[in-house]
């Protein structure tokens, strides 16, 4: 009888902690749901001189600007009097760094 009575301590004890990290590794999924919104706007850009070396005689126009630790996912639309070129900045940390 006391060997029945440890299985089914040691088996509830399984379930229990198995539970526990389902539960954790299915919130991790959201947990910027959050920390997410909308931009929508509509707006007329100038663009300046860039200030990169070597760009000096480039223009640039920063719609978006770059945040540490903001993913931006969408579209954008927009139209140009001239052509243009799209430059999309990514964060890098010092682990994917190379080179």
């Amino acid at each position: 009888m006391n060997k029945q009575i440890s299985i089914l301590v040691i088996v509830i004890f399984v379930i229990f902690v198995a539970s526990i990290i389902s539960v954790s590794l299915i919130s991790d999924q959201f947990v910027d749901a959050g920390s997410r919104k909308k931009i929508h706007f509509t707006q007329t850009v100038t663009s300046s001189q860039d200030p990169g070396q070597g760009h000096q005689n480039h223009q640039l126009a920063l719609i978006l600007s770059p945040n540490e630790g903001t993913l931006y996912d969408g579209s954008m639309t927009f139209t140009s009097s001239k052509p243009v070129q799209i430059i999309v900045l990514h964060e890098i940390n010092s682990q994917e760094a190379k080179g």
